[in-house]
């Protein structure tokens, strides 16, 4: 498949998310849903209202954490980060329970990137959340 990165936000779009394609790019659904009050708003017709109210509506129901593909190739990357971060949790030294974070959450922006992750143990993981001091 083509290189599925927002035109916008150049943010890297999943197989499993919402998108618009047009020709060989695409927009993700948030930079799309940020771009209906604007394009009825040049169009001289509001800013949208109702119908922009019904897709944000659609496209935030159809696309939630559950559907998003966990990390590629997940046991290798897992591997590389434990060598990188001495099989300790980056926040509290733990040793056990230890998982995968992005940094830079995805919701924010964040890619799956190596830069971009980290060991946390579960507990430190689920205290973190979409967090991110960027």
């Amino acid at each position: 498949m083509d290189d599925m990165t927002c035109v916008l936000c150049e943010r890297y779009i999943h197989d499993s998310e919402p998108r618009i394609q047009f020709e060989s790019k695409y927009i993700c659904s948030d930079c799309y849903i940020n771009l209906i009050p604007v394009i009825y708003k040049k169009a001289g017709m509001g800013d949208g209202g109702i119908i922009h109210l019904v897709f944000n509506h659609l496209i935030k129901t159809e696309h939630n954490r559950k559907n998003k593909p966990t990390v590629r190739n997940y046991k290798a990357v897992f591997k590389k980060l434990l060598h990188k971060y001495n099989f300790k949790c980056v926040e509290c030294g733990a040793k056990e329970k230890l998982t995968i974070d992005h940094i830079q959450p995805v919701s924010k922006g964040g890619t799956d990137d190596l830069a971009n992750l980290q060991i946390l143990c579960k507990s430190c993981n689920s205290r973190k959340g979409a967090k991110w001091e960027g």
